[in-house]
């Protein structure tokens, strides 16, 4: 997961899967059911408060996570399976905003001339802490913190822009 530079946006079995990859995971799933009858029931939420249902003996079969750490936590927790992590996307931090110019993310988020940046919890949701992580390298702790808006997952997130309750999102996109 990269954090910087910002760039502008463009029997069932159960998996969590993370928001922007839900159109590959639902071909996966398709894929699967065609193969083998069985079909995939999909649940959303951020990296870590999925991570905590799991140890906690939630019923996913497969967890697509926003980071390395947290499957390979559940691998040696004893509530994954030894062998069967793998880096499937590789990440960014991006900035996004329905209404201002982002072509120059950084310079948007210096001027600081917005009243709300949205960004995802920290503490549970991968692409939250890397937020914050560029916030801080470039050095805007200080000006952003009071015009952050927390959402508890990216989905969250990136509705209090379409909202309008925040006029920018700092929001992972993979590839």
């Amino acid at each position: 997961m990269s954090h910087s530079p910002l760039f502008p946006l463009p029997p069932a079995r159960s998996a969590w899967r993370w928001p922007p990859i839900s159109h590959a995971a639902e071909a996966l799933g398709a894929a699967f059911t065609a193969k083998t009858g069985d079909t995939v029931s999909f649940s959303f939420g951020a990296t870590g408060a999925l991570y905590t249902q799991i140890t906690h003996g939630a019923p996913f079969e497969v967890f697509l996570a926003a980071d390395a750490k947290r499957p390979s936590q559940a691998v040696s927790e004893g509530v994954g399976v030894e062998g069967s992590v793998f880096t499937y996307a590789v990440g960014k931090v991006v900035l996004y905003s329905p209404s201002l110019d982002v072509t120059d993310g950084t310079a948007v988020l210096t001027a600081s001339s917005f009243q709300k940046i949205a960004i995802a919890d920290p503490s549970t949701a991968p692409y939250g802490a890397a937020a914050m992580e560029t916030i801080d390298k470039l050095g805007l702790i200080a000006a952003l913190s009071p015009k952050l808006v927390t959402g508890e997952n990216i989905t969250q997130t990136l509705q209090f822009v379409e909202s309008a309750n925040a006029e920018l999102v700092l929001l992972p996109s993979a590839r």
